[in-house]
């Protein structure tokens, strides 16, 4: 996602809520703002998951646009869970045991997976076509090189 394409998002609220809302007494428009998150045999495998500061930035430009917006809820996840769940969706077995760790021992999960040595800035990193994935242990119907042919697709049209 560049900016603009964070902006268009604002401007097609305003468009339905013009359409629609102003159109009819009690209409209202829900907005839900959730981040991508990366998930294994995806076509997204290889994407950075953004980073919290990044994530609020984003919300906050199509919030802005819209929040003056009478009928319009704007509605959004914690970025801190979204990040949590990437973590859990595309670690391997150590992330396992550092979610175990975090529960058993009340500890913080961002602690726990660094006890268990895992690199969390990778989860953020752009990945690379060779790179090896935990889950790649798993046989799946669609290949690791048409899913990589569809992203490259996908990051440059």
């Amino acid at each position: 996602e560049k900016d603009e394409d964070i902006v268009s998002i604002g401007a097609l609220v305003k468009k339905l809520h013009t359409l629609f809302v102003l159109q009819g007494k009690g209409r209202r428009i829900r907005v839900s703002v959730n981040t991508v998150i990366p998930k294994p045999f995806t076509t997204l495998q290889w994407a950075p998951m953004l980073k919290s500061g990044e994530i609020n930035r984003k919300r906050k430009i199509i919030h802005s646009q819209i929040r003056s917006l009478k009928g319009v809820e704007f509605t959004q996840k914690n970025a801190k869970s979204e990040i949590i769940q990437a973590y859990l969706t595309l670690g391997g077995m150590r992330t396992g045991k550092a979610l175990y760790e975090s529960i058993v021992e009340n500890k913080p999960l961002k602690q726990s997976l660094r006890a268990q040595e895992i690199d969390l800035k990778w989860f953020h990193n752009q990945k690379q076509e060779d790179e090896h994935f935990p889950w790649e242990i798993i046989q799946y119907e669609t290949s690791k090189s048409t899913l990589w042919k569809r992203y490259q697709k996908l990051v440059n049209p």
